[in-house]
């Protein structure tokens, strides 16, 4: 991830690995219309972490 970052010429930012592993913590990069946010995994926000629901719609 934080390779990535970097080629996408965010490297001076100085984001470090813990950064991404925070409770209630979203990265944004950018400014609209072209930001990109990095959002923790969404299974935490599901109710009873229930993937047949997601899988049900697809």
């Amino acid at each position: 991830m934080l390779n990535v970052i970097g080629e996408f010429g965010f490297a001076s930012l100085g984001l470090k690995k813990e950064d991404f592993l925070s409770d209630n913590y979203v990265t944004q990069l950018g400014y609209p219309p072209l930001r990109i946010d990095i959002l923790k995994p969404i299974i935490h926000y599901l109710p009873n972490h229930n993937l047949s629901v997601i899988a049900s719609r697809n």
